[in-house]
């Protein structure tokens, strides 16, 4: 330490650009790591591994295929999704079933029972703008469709996040009601495999949507793009670390006469190429400190907004790295300066 701090002016910029460079990297894995979390936990919060079944045609379909293919595969958990578009939100008809595949959140109220499905009870569940749209009427009033009188049974919570729904600018009503005057788009969402599908339809008449599949797809461009950035940052800190090589190599010429002396005094090749080594691990140290205090600093100013996602082991990993990356890169600025002697020393003085 005290050699450093003789020597501080020329490590002072080492010192700054190594802690920028690391700082980087620790900033860049925190920031993939909590947008990876993100996304994931929204992906998960959707409910169960739903898939969706969309037909292109269905006019050639036998209305209770569905529950057939269903009844087949051991699907309990299924629902038809008839889907309407109204100027300023959609209203969809479906099973009590919906529920159980979707974590819908209730501000008021419930999701309709099975009852209200089979008897076709005029219940309605509201989403959080359509609920606005309707004028904010609560649990129990009366909301009109096309001259029909619904009863609200439940007001969903804000739900900006999920994949097949939009959840906030829907209504939903039991499965059996249908608006027939209106053009309808049918979609089915059940939680099981989609095999056997072939014998009720043709393979260029549907596409199935899974959840998992688009979460595993989501996770996997995630990540490549974590490496990416991840790689980006690294090359910073290898730039900064050639500038360390560079920069201790400058200075050998003006510490030639200081490591002369030292041999002259009896200290081995071997103390002074340890030495060098001591020096470049401190440099690297401090570098360290300074860039976890920086973003620790950051961070948590930033916490009261936004919640960050900080993976301890995976950071300990990486600055793990960057030590023995920074170690290897001072080897040969050690050799250099264990190599000179004090004839050298004597004719650069």
């Amino acid at each position: 330490m005290k050699e450093i701090w003789f020597h501080r002016k020329q490590h002072y910029l080492n010192i700054l650009a190594n802690s920028v460079a690391i700082f980087l990297v620790l900033i860049v894995n925190v920031l993939s790591n909590t947008i990876v979390s993100n996304v994931s936990k929204q992906i998960s919060s959707l409910g169960l591994d739903v898939t969706m079944l969309q037909v292109f045609d269905g006019s050639q379909l036998s209305e209770g295929w569905f529950d057939s293919w269903c009844q087949s595969r051991g699907i309990k958990t299924a629902s038809v999704f008839y889907s309407v578009a109204y100027d300023d939100y959609n209203l969809v008809s479906c099973n009590a079933q919906l529920s159980e595949m979707f974590d819908f959140q209730f501000s008021d109220g419930q999701f309709f029972s099975v009852a209200d499905d089979y008897y076709n009870d005029n219940v309605i569940v509201l989403g959080n703008k359509s609920h606005q749209k309707f004028g904010y009427p609560k649990v129990d009033q009366e909301v009109l469709i096309d001259g029909v009188s619904f009863k609200v049974a439940g007001i969903i919570n804000s739900q900006d996040g999920n994949l097949f729904i939009d959840v906030d600018n829907t209504a939903f009503v039991p499965s059996k009601y249908h608006l027939r005057t209106r053009s309808r788009q049918i979609s089915y969402y059940f939680v099981g495999k989609e095999e056997g599908l072939d014998k009720y339809l043709n393979d260029k008449n549907y596409v199935c949507v899974s959840q998992g599949q688009v979460s595993q797809a989501t996770n996997t461009i995630l990540s490549l793009v974590q490496k990416v950035l991840l790689f980006l940052a690294f090359v910073a800190v290898f730039v900064s670390f050639l500038g360390l090589i560079n920069n201790t190599l400058s200075s050998l010429k003006e510490r030639t006469f200081e490591i002369g002396v030292k041999k002259a005094f009896g200290a081995s090749s071997r103390f002074i190429y340890l030495q060098f080594m001591l020096e470049t691990m401190c440099v690297l140290l401090i570098s360290t400190l300074i860039s976890l205090l920086l973003m620790f600093l950051i961070l948590f100013s930033l916490t009261k907004n936004s919640s960050f996602v900080i993976d301890y082991s995976n950071t300990f990993s990486i600055l793990i790295r960057i030590l023995l990356v920074g170690l290897i890169c001072g080897l040969f600025p050690a050799y250099k300066a264990s190599k000179v002697t004090v004839m050298a020393a004597i004719r650069n003085s």
